[in-house]
């Protein structure tokens, strides 16, 4: 079974808000899609995002974040929450009620440990890049928050899921 995020009913062409989901099988050597007819679409909403502890991966378009700055990310009931790499932090987010893929974080309260480089210095990039998201989607299983840094017209931070990078050296 695939979750995916498709056009549903009163969803501008720009902006698929809706959750389907797909059952493939093999057919005759070929993968066929195996869906019932009448599958029911929902649209995205800020249940969505409880639940799952998210670990930094770009900072910006292409920018891996550092390895050695554990930056994570948690939802929880209109709560955002996690870690810089140094210092914890808490805020609350929202989403937009005629499209719930718009998104508001913050503002952000956080610790104030004094934090060397390389992480200080990306943590404050961090925190900044969070209070100024303005979107939200899926990039194959990661979740992508699109942010504006008063430069470029837009950037992103890419996450994975945490128990999907606990396996990944082994």
């Amino acid at each position: 079974m695939l979750e995916i995020i498709t056009q549903g009913l009163g969803d501008a062409a720009c902006c698929s808000t809706h959750k389907a989901s797909k059952t493939y099988a093999l057919q005759d050597g070929q993968l066929a899609e195996t869906t019932p007819a009448g599958g029911k679409m929902v649209q995205v909403s800020a249940a969505d995002l409880d639940g799952t502890n998210w670990s930094l991966l770009e900072l910006a378009d292409g920018q891996s974040a550092s390895v050695s700055a554990d930056a994570t990310l948690n939802f929880a009931e209109g709560q955002v929450s996690g870690s810089g790499g140094c210092n914890s932090f808490t805020g609350s987010f929202s989403l937009g009620d005629n499209n719930p893929l718009v998104m508001a974080v913050g503002p952000l309260a956080a610790t104030e440990r004094a934090c060397p480089d390389p992480v200080g210095s990306q943590e404050s990039v961090y925190f900044v890049a969070l209070n100024n998201v303005a979107h939200w989607g899926y990039e194959f299983g990661k979740l992508a928050l699109y942010y504006g840094d008063g430069e470029n017209s837009e950037n992103r931070l890419l996450f994975a899921p945490q128990s999907s990078l606990s396996g990944a050296g082994s």
